[in-house]
């Protein structure tokens, strides 16, 4: 690799430039002369993989509870993020590059939940649909992570994403346990509501008795499944909706997400029987 592009990527994740306002700035100069944004270092990353995750890496140092300072500081570091990758975008380096790994640097981005890094790739024509070498795309490693808020809102907005059997049933699962209802109906018009965990022979509906979810239910319910299909363990979705939640029973919609209440679901159970 060249020692100008060596420089680059020096710059991009800050051992290079004290202040972070300055980081953009000396990219911008540094493309400008004419380095190629298709070089990658040994691990198969391009500058556009390291800037996707540049936010997440000025952050480390960050306490728990910053400081007012600190707040000031980190503003000013996500804000040398976003510039970076504006900047690397007017020199069009190659969107879906992919390391070792297989991952893009959408894939960088969404695996660490960065809002503004994956909207940026994604409005300059990124394509969410690529596989890493394991078969998932960007949303399943997000979804994994835990990073639900960012995947549920890209699968109600984003008509172009085109998730693998695993995948969708995967983000499914995750998006009946975390209570997005939305997410669920997006999803459940290509979802077989029938199919169980793998790990704990659990369906979709079992879940969703499992927390209780009215709204979430009642959508699994519409079309129709085998109420009488049981877990590993021997369970119905009925013997999980009757087991005792301790004060927190069911859920209340609040927004895009369920909230805990403190009452039976006498309907969801009488669905249920």
């Amino acid at each position: 690799m060249e020692p100008l592009h060596t420089f680059l990527f020096d710059v991009i994740v800050g051992t290079r430039v004290e202040r972070a306002c300055d980081i953009p700035k000396l990219v911008g100069i540094i493309c400008e002369s004419g380095v190629s944004l298709s070089d990658a270092d040994q691990k198969g990353n391009s500058c556009l993989h390291f800037a996707a995750k540049m936010e997440q890496h000025q952050s480390k140092s960050f306490d728990q509870q910053p400081s007012k300072a600190s707040l000031m500081e980190r503003k000013t570091k996500q804000k040398a993020a976003e510039g970076v990758i504006k900047t690397l975008l007017e020199y069009n380096p190659p969107l879906d590059l992919r390391n070792e790994r297989g991952r893009t640097p959408l894939h960088e981005a969404l695996a660490l939940g960065l809002k503004l890094p994956v909207r940026l790739l994604l409005e300059a024509g990124a394509d969410i649909n690529v596989l890493d070498k394991s078969g998932h795309c960007a949303l399943y490693k997000a979804s994994k992570n835990g990073h639900h808020d960012l995947v549920y809102f890209l699968i109600e907005t984003r008509s172009e994403i085109k998730l693998s059997e695993r995948d969708r049933h995967y983000v499914f699962r995750k998006a009946v346990i975390k209570r997005y209802p939305e997410a669920v109906a997006a999803l459940g018009r290509s979802v077989h509501v029938e199919r169980p965990d793998p790990d704990t022979g659990r369906t979709p509906l079992h879940n969703a008795a499992a927390f209780l979810c009215d709204c979430i239910s009642r959508q699994l319910l519409a079309q129709k499944p085998n109420l009488l299909m049981q877990d590993k363990n021997g369970q119905t979705p009925l013997h999980l909706a009757l087991q005792p939640r301790f004060g927190s029973c069911h859920f209340w919609s609040k927004g895009s997400v369920c909230q805990p209440s403190k009452s039976l679901n006498l309907d969801l159970i009488r669905c249920l029987v």
